[in-house]
C-alpha cells in the first residue's frame, strides 16, 4: 500500500507498545486475546467448516500481493486483517506496505502430537525480508484441546 493511499489508515493507538515490542524481540511471539469480534470468527468457522483439514479448495490471493489489497469483503479472512487492532499489530512489526506470501487452515485435534509439519516454509524460505506468521483461533483454545 502506498502510505499516501488512506485504503489503511494508521492509528497510532493500535501500534504495539513498547513493552509489546520488547516481548516480541525476546520471545519471538506476541499474543492477543479476544481481538476479532465474534461475528467473523462464526464467519470464519464456517469458510474453515467447508475447507476441512485439507485447505486446497479455498481460494488464495497471489504471494507477493499487498496485504491492504487481499481478501475483499465479505471474507472473514479480509475482515481480520482490516481490523483495527490487527492492523496496528502489523503494521508495529513489518511496517505500512506489508505483502503477503501465503496462508493455510491448520485444523489440529485434541492429543494430536503432530505439529512440526505446519511451519517448515519457516526455515526453508530463503528470502532474506523479514517476515511474521499470524495465528487466529477463531474459537477458545485451552491447553490439550487442540486448536
Amino acid at each position: 500500500m502506498d502510505s499516501n493511499n488512506a485504503s489503511w489508515a494508521l492509528d497510532k493507538s493500535n501500534l504495539l507498545t513498547t513493552e509489546e515490542m520488547a516481548q516480541f524481540v525476546a520471545r519471538g511471539f506476541v499474543e492477543f486475546e479476544a481481538v476479532v469480534p465474534e461475528e467473523i470468527n462464526r464467519a470464519a468457522i464456517a469458510e474453515f467448516e467447508l475447507t476441512g483439514i485439507a485447505d486446497m479448495v479455498r481460494p488464495k490471493p497471489k504471494s507477493g500481493a499487498l496485504l491492504s489489497d487481499i481478501y475483499p469483503d465479505p471474507s472473514p479472512i479480509g475482515q481480520m486483517l482490516r481490523l483495527d487492532r490487527v492492523q496496528g499489530i502489523i503494521h508495529s512489526l513489518v511496517g505500512l506496505d506489508a505483502v503477503y506470501d501465503h496462508d493455510w487452515v491448520h485444523v489440529r485435534e485434541a492429543g494430536d502430537i503432530l505439529d512440526q509439519y505446519l511451519h517448515q516454509d519457516a526455515i526453508i524460505d530463503v528470502t532474506r525480508s523479514f517476515d511474521i506468521q499470524l495465528f487466529w483461533f477463531p474459537h477458545d483454545v485451552v491447553p490439550g484441546g487442540g486448536g
